[in-house]
């Protein structure tokens, strides 16, 4: 979730975890109530090129909170539930097509050069345009040739980017999105600021400027009903008179090495905007945010910027919407994600999907569903805009508990530190087309594939007809790749209709490795091709130190990236982290070991009949 956690901090790691209950419905905003506001501040920044080689001061000593899901007493039916595990599907007998380019993409030695230490997890995001490749990472950003994979800019500093720009964005809090808007020919590069930026992690004493958190704890909680954990530096907490903000920038012109308009929009009072998730719509760029509070958890908020003024660099409004985070019946809504446009436009007017993972599990519903709503946006009369239409997707059964919602969960070898499957979401991003007849939405979770917490992805086309969001489930299928635990996953659709899926694989006989697999429009409903590897670690993530700096190194993402070239509308493109030979392994005597080196990849890959 989010970031950084600075100068290694492990963000899932940092300081102890407290257990809290979701907020009572009465302290929600209506889910009706529509706020509207401008732009806290704009501007046209210098080239992004320019920026480079500036270091951030004072980097090494922020912290952030990392706040994320810990499902405990849930009594999850797993073994009831393996009956009814309708899936997973077989894999189809041929392979993935073979990858057209790969190359390394940012590292967390950028990092270390950069703003003077590493962070965990690195939270690998990037896409492509029409002649860049775009990748974002806690706390870099760089461009890359997409045609020769040469780095033609970076690593630039996000915080660097951000500065002389104000308060508001200073210092930012991680989760960077990357996007481009194929409809502009503009990138989008983004991340969220809250105020939760002190240093609470203890340097590492081998004076490598990593921030070494102590060990998480997940235990505990009222078995009622699903807590949600604050993995936090010591005394880092929401505070009445904090102020939450998203950071968005969009290039001026096509070249993302160039200019851009850096927009603050303030998101909450009194609130921190967690994993923030976005889409581009034809007519706004639609965000979505886990909001938490002095009492914890206190639900979902749903906004659209105003791209069309974002554009040209005026003054933008950004439209609000609340989803309480409780029901009321003991289910819970938490982490649901935008529509991203790939493709043609839909008519004007379309409403942008939201979409949330509703299982048993996890977030308490009765039945495993995709809850989904319209968000409507009236320009003309923002008050007037909408969050409506809610509505559940029925689904076939699942099991959304793995190793009992513990993070360290998936194991790797060559060390006892497991990593964490990212259960309870709907990862990056929800990925719309418009076909003649009809629009395809595709979307992807992790789940226990088999009942005994062996992580794989269940994946969805969604369909509805015309222009409409009808939404009904034309196919979803579990993928799981050769035995190995599969996780970390991001999905998409080209023109034609074929689905390409990244992901992540490891086992206690495998290190981590970088995987992607396929299908062509007239295979069979459900399948997915055998996975074709894109690059396998050579070394596991781990933290075995003792005594003061004891820690685990689960993290893992917190997500990963797949886009479809604007060029030719076929070609799949996926970054996702792994670890090298390269990877430095820090020693500190007695007091042990670790290895955050973590590398990103970037590949791409396409079938014979796109044209």
């Amino acid at each position: 979730m989010n970031r950084k956690n600075v100068m290694w901090m492990l963000s899932a790691t940092l300081g102890a975890t407290a257990f809290v209950s979701c907020g009572s419905p009465s302290a929600q905003p209506s889910a009706q109530e529509t706020g509207v506001i401008s732009s806290t501040r704009n501007d046209t920044s210098a080239p992004l090129s320019s920026f480079q080689g500036q270091t951030s001061a004072g980097s090494s000593v922020r912290a952030t909170s990392n706040l994320s899901p810990s499902v405990k007493g849930r009594g999850s039916s797993q073994a009831g539930r393996i009956g009814v595990q309708a899936l997973p599907s077989p894999n189809l007998p041929q392979q993935a097509p073979a990858a057209t380019r790969s190359f390394d993409g940012m590292t967390n030695e950028d990092n270390r050069k950069t703003i003077g230490g590493r962070v965990l997890p690195p939270d690998t995001v990037g896409d492509v345009g029409y002649n860049y490749y775009v990748q974002a990472v806690n706390e870099v950003v760089g461009v890359f040739d997409k045609t020769s994979g040469a780095r033609v800019m970076g690593p630039v500093s996000l915080d660097s980017f951000w500065s002389g720009f104000g308060p508001e964005c200073r210092q930012g809090s991680g989760d960077p999105i990357v996007l481009f808007d194929h409809l502009a020919n503009r990138f989008l590069i983004t991340q969220m600021r809250f105020p939760i930026l002190d240093g609470n992690a203890p340097e590492d004493p081998a004076g490598n400027g990593d921030e070494i958190g102590p060990g998480e704890d997940n235990e505990g909680g009222d078995s009622s009903r699903p807590p949600i954990s604050r993995d936090a530096g010591e005394g880092a907490a929401v505070k009445a008179g904090d102020e939450a903000y998203e950071c968005v920038a969009v290039s001026a012109t096509a070249d993302p090495r160039g200019a851009y308009y850096r927009y603050a929009f303030k998101i909450a009072d009194d609130q921190e905007n967690d994993y923030p998730k976005l889409g581009v719509w034809p007519d706004g760029y639609y965000m979505t945010f886990n909001m938490f509070g002095e009492e914890g958890y206190e639900g979902i908020k749903v906004a659209a910027a105003e791209r069309s003024r974002m554009l040209s660099g005026q003054p933008a409004r950004l439209v609000l919407q609340d989803i309480p985070a409780d029901n009321g019946d003991g289910s819970f809504n938490f982490s649901a994600v935008p529509t991203d446009l790939d493709g043609d436009s839909p008519p004007p007017g379309t409403a942008n999907t939201i979409v949330m993972l509703a299982d048993r599990d996890f977030h308490g519903f009765s039945t495993d569903s995709l809850r989904l709503w319209d968000f409507k946006v009236n320009w003309a009369n923002p008050r007037a805009s909408k969050l409506q239409n809610p509505r559940s997707v029925a689904v076939a059964p699942l099991d959304g508990n793995l190793c009992d919602f513990e993070r360290q969960c998936i194991p790797q070898a060559q060390t006892s530190n497991k990593l964490d499957p990212s259960v309870g979401r709907i990862m990056l991003e929800a990925q719309y087309r418009k076909f003649q007849g009809h629009g395809s939405l595709v979307l992807n979770h992790t789940v226990d594939a088999t009942g005994n917490n062996l992580a794989g992805v269940r994946w969805y086309e969604l369909r509805a007809p015309g222009s409409s969001t009808n939404w009904s489930v034309y196919q979803q299928g579990t993928f799981v790749d050769a035995g190995l635990h599969t996780w970390m996953a991001s999905i998409g659709m080209n023109k034609l209709g074929e689905i390409g899926m990244g992901y992540s694989t490891s086992s206690t006989s495998t290190l981590p490795a970088i995987a992607y697999t396929f299908r062509n429009a007239t295979d069979p409903l459900g399948r997915l091709d055998t996975g074709r590897t894109l690059i396998t670690s050579t070394k596991p993530q781990y933290i075995g130190l003792q005594g003061d700096y004891a820690a685990t190194a689960s993290r893992w993402g917190d997500y990963s990236a797949l886009s479809v070239d604007p060029s030719d509308d076929c070609t799949f493109w996926y970054t996702n982290e792994y670890y090298g030979d390269d990877s430095p392994v820090t020693n500190l005597g007695a007091a042990g070991t670790y290895n955050i080196g973590w590398k990103t990849r970037i590949g791409s890959f396409r079938s014979p009949n796109c044209h």
